[in-house]
């Protein structure tokens, strides 16, 4: 999950490198946008406090979380993330 905010400039700043890994990992994996605004209870409930945040669950459970909109990190993130 990447919580996000239309009026978050590093969020924007990072869209493009989620995007990519989306293409690139679609098969693999779910990836899905949730804005702050629009879906308080759950970005609350993840603990979404700063954004952009992404948050990695498998089997329901949280994994790992990534603050911020380092693209470098993003990308490591999600390979690792995806690696069995």
């Amino acid at each position: 999950f990447k919580f996000t905010a239309k009026w978050c400039k590093p969020c924007a700043k990072v869209e493009p490198a989620f995007t990519s890994l989306y293409q690139q990992h679609y098969a693999q994996a779910d990836f899905i946008k949730v804005d702050v605004n629009e879906h308080e209870e759950i970005s609350v409930e993840a603990g979404a406090l700063s954004i952009p945040l992404v948050v990695c669950y498998k089997g329901g459970a949280v994994v790992n979380k990534l603050k911020g909109s380092n693209e470098e990190q993003l990308r490591k993130f999600v390979n690792n993330a995806l690696s069995p």
